[in-house]
Parts: structure tokens; sequence; C-alpha cells
């Protein structure tokens, strides 16, 4: 079955772009009949040095891709720019222009009609792709976590990009019910709007044996996690109260520390001052599922901001695959989340939150439907639900 037969589909990855999110989500769509999956990376980190490298732009665009079981990934030639994500959102800049200069050459050499095309952006300031490439219907997906992680400077950017996707795009996939009443508000009727989460992780709720990790045995119960990066909008301060209030528990962070001069030194701070603060660093996946299983709490702390209400995080739907309850603050809390998932609206709330689980703990049944919970909103059942979409965008 040829290009002609089949429904393509363009996709712009998000910032963060890994081989999970190929493995999970893409590969399994690329595998359904009348689908044909290209997936053009992230330009942020593939730069060229703008004194050295002009002439390998003259290489075409379609030999450096990569074939991964069927998905076709593309790497643009972008050039050396420092702040690449806030000024993509200007037409004037190059990037932007080769960039749809090259997937333009791409539809042309696959032979591709508009009429099967289905462009599926993540980025905001992937607005003008949307604008300039022809395509039978445009999918705009708002990743959360993308707009409230960054800093001052960038937000109002952030903000007329993502407004600008709203009016290219034809449907739109919120991760969060708070950011699908807020397009209720602004888009036209005519725009379709779907609710699919971010995927919790399937190999969690497997109950095989995973790698052992001897340190974290090492730190003494109950153990409260904090997974992922410490990122703009992580609330130190608000870690730091927690583990003044209750000096009893140990707060582990699994992950790495973004480069933030600030976020460094007040992070550094606390392991220093705090003997009940933990950091591990990076840690495979294999060893997280180990850590996560035998953690009391997953926590979320995040800073309050116009962007933070509306995020669904996906460490929310580890921590449940998991089947440990979860304290979070400054997000949007979802209508089918299990009485294990707390949100909390104030810090002292939070605290006493987590006061309450380290004390009392859950029950068995709590912690199948946290699982229950998370396996509901698993790769395997989003999949289901972009086919849906795909399905109607084609007959819309």
């Amino acid at each position: 079955m040829g290009s002609k037969d089949k429904l393509n589909i363009l996709v712009f990855v998000p910032g963060d772009f890994d081989e999970v999110f190929v493995k999970k989500v893409l590969l399994p769509l690329s595998q359904t009949n009348g689908i044909k999956m290209y997936v053009i990376n992230r330009p942020v980190d593939l730069v060229i040095d703008p004194l050295k490298g002009f002439k390998r732009l003259r290489k075409s665009f379609l030999n450096r891709n990569i074939r991964k079981d069927g998905v076709n990934i593309f790497l643009p030639f972008v050039l050396l720019n420092e702040v690449i994500h806030e000024s993509l959102c200007n037409w004037c800049n190059i990037n932007m222009k080769i960039l749809i200069w090259q997937v333009k050459r791409l539809i042309k050499k696959e032979k591709i009609e508009s009429q099967k095309l289905l462009l599926w952006c993540y980025h905001p300031f992937h607005w003008k792709v949307m604008e300039e490439i022809p395509a039978k219907r445009k999918i705009y997906e708002v990743y959360d976590e993308y707009c409230y992680d960054q800093k001052d400077r960038l937000r109002i950017n952030v903000y007329n990009a993502e407004r600008k996707m709203v009016l290219f795009s034809d449907e739109i996939i919120c991760s969060s019910e708070k950011l699908r009443e807020k397009f209720q508000k602004i888009v036209p009727i005519e725009k379709n709007l779907h609710l699919i989460s971010t995927s919790a992780d399937y190999r969690s709720f497997l109950e095989c044996s995973v790698r052992k990790y001897s340190p974290w045995d090492i730190i003494p119960k109950p153990k409260l996690v904090i997974l992922g990066a410490v990122r703009h909008q992580t609330d130190l301060m608000l870690v730091e109260e927690l583990a003044l209030k209750i000096p009893k528990v140990s707060i582990v962070f699994i992950g790495n520390v973004l480069n933030c001069k600030y976020k460094n030194k007040e992070f550094k701070r606390l392991l220093e001052e705090y003997q009940n603060i933990y950091h591990t660093g990076f840690l495979s996946y294999d060893k997280v599922i180990y850590c996560l299983r035998s953690a009391t709490i997953g926590l979320y702390p995040a800073k309050k901001c116009r962007f933070s209400t509306y995020a669904n995080p996906n460490r929310i739907y580890e921590y449940s695959a998991a089947g440990i309850p979860v304290v979070a603050i400054n997000i949007s809390r979802e209508s089918d989340f299990p009485k294990s998932i707390v949100v909390a609206k104030y810090d002292t709330e939070f605290i006493t939150a987590v006061e309450t689980l380290v004390r009392n703990g859950i029950t068995e049944h709590d912690k199948e439907e946290l699982i229950k919970f998370a396996k509901k909103h698993s790769a395997t059942e989003n999949v289901k639900r972009y086919i849906e979409v795909f399905q109607n965008a084609l007959s819309g």
C-alpha cells in the first residue's frame, strides 16, 4: 500500500522527545492499518555552527532519516541560536524557514497528497508550520508542562505562539480538563476538542522483578519521592518547609537538575542543610520502578503561575501505576482522579495531606484503584484514543 492509499501523519514532536515516546505512542500508531508515520525530530539540540556548517545545508534532508520499525524519523538542519524556542515564533527567523522548506521537500519526494496528510504538532512555536503547509487536517496537542516551565521572559511569547497555533489548527488535543475548558471559551465552534491524558509507562504495572538499587534501600523510611528533573517550576521552598515540619520522613529527588544557576544553588543548599533530603541523580527506568514501588508517597510540588493550573503531569500517572498515593499542588485536578491522589490548593493543605498519608497510609483497595486508574491512562489505551481522533479527522 503506497503513500497515496494511506493517511500520512507528520508529527512535530515536543521538546523532550525521546525513545519512550516512539515506543509507547508512535510505533503502535505506525503499525495501524492505513497510517504511515513521519516524525520530524526536535531541532532544538541539532544545531550547526554557522561559521563551519553552511555547506552542510546543501545535503539532502531525506538522507538524514532514521527508520525505526516503521516510524520514519527525520532530523532537520537548523542554525545556531541560543534562544531558538523564543525566536521560532518570529517568521523572520531563518530556522523556521529552513524547517518549512525541508518539510515541503519531504512531502514532494514522498508524493504525499495534501488530502491524505495530517499535521500533528506539539510545540506552540511551530504555528508557522501549521499556516504554511497544506494538509487535510491540522492537530495541535497542547503540551502543558512546556508552557509553565519557562522563565518569565519567555511566557508572553509562549502565550502568543499558542494563540496562533489554535488559530491555524483544526483539531486540539488537551491533556487536562482545565485545558479543554480554557480552549472551549476561545476557539470557534468548528474546531474539535479532544481530551487525551499523558501516558503512564506499562512496565510499572507488571509484577516482575526489576533491577535492585542498593543506595535506595539505605535511605530511611518513610520515603517521599519527587520524580523527574528539578525544573524552574519546582517549589523548593515548599520542599524545605516539608522537611522542617516532618523531619522523620526522607524526601528523595530522582532526576537531573536543569541548568539554572539559582535552582542549582538553592538545591545544593537544601542537600547540605537537611539530612532528610536526598538526591539520587538520573536513574535508569528499571531502577526508578524499583524505587517507586517501595516509596510511601509520590510528590509533585509545583509553583503557582498562569500555566500551572492547566497541567496534568505524567508523573502523577507514573506514581499511580506504582500503586503509591500522590500529593500534588498547583495542577489540574481531573474528575477521574481516585481519592488517593490529593491535589492541594495551599501549602498548608499540601503538608497536612502528606502528614495524614505518612501516618495512616492507604489500603490495598486504594492501591488497586490507583493501578486501575493508571491502566486506564496507559499508552495502550491512549493509542486507541489517538486512532479515533485521526479517523474522525480523516472523515471530517
